[in-house]
């Protein structure tokens, strides 16, 4: 919405100037050549031109914004979904070699190190939890 209004006051400021420059295609006849009307007239296209061609920049840039930010979103989707995908594979393997113990005095938690299961005897209850 903000990109279209700054476009359409974009618009109407050029508008405002080409209605309120004089551009008119008759030159004046001089024995010296060019007079300063005609080398206004040249000039007044030549602005004209640059201002076109300052929109068409403009336009460009706002495109190449865009794209270069949707672009960045999507190498971040990416790379979350690459990680997301190697830790599941990783803790997939993890369940594996946890159900494919045989040894059956092996802790639950599937953990690195070895402690055994503890049994409950002589433990004291917690109390107010």
């Amino acid at each position: 919405m903000f990109i279209a209004a700054v476009g359409a006051a974009n618009l109407a400021f050029f508008v405002y100037w080409y209605s309120a420059s004089e551009v008119t295609a008759i030159m004046p006849v001089s024995p010296n050549g060019y007079t300063i009307e005609a080398l206004a007239l040249n000039v007044t296209i030549l602005e004209m031109i640059l201002v076109l061609v300052g929109f068409v920049f403009a336009a460009l840039g706002l495109f190449g914004y865009t794209e270069i930010k949707s672009a960045a979103v999507r190498a971040a989707v990416k790379a979350a979904e690459r990680e997301a995908k190697d830790t599941v594979s990783e803790q997939l393997k993890l369940l594996d070699a946890v159900r494919g113990r045989s040894d059956t005095s092996a802790p639950e938690y599937g953990g690195d190190y070895r402690l055994g299961d503890q049994t409950t005897e002589g433990a004291t209850p917690a109390k107010d939890e």
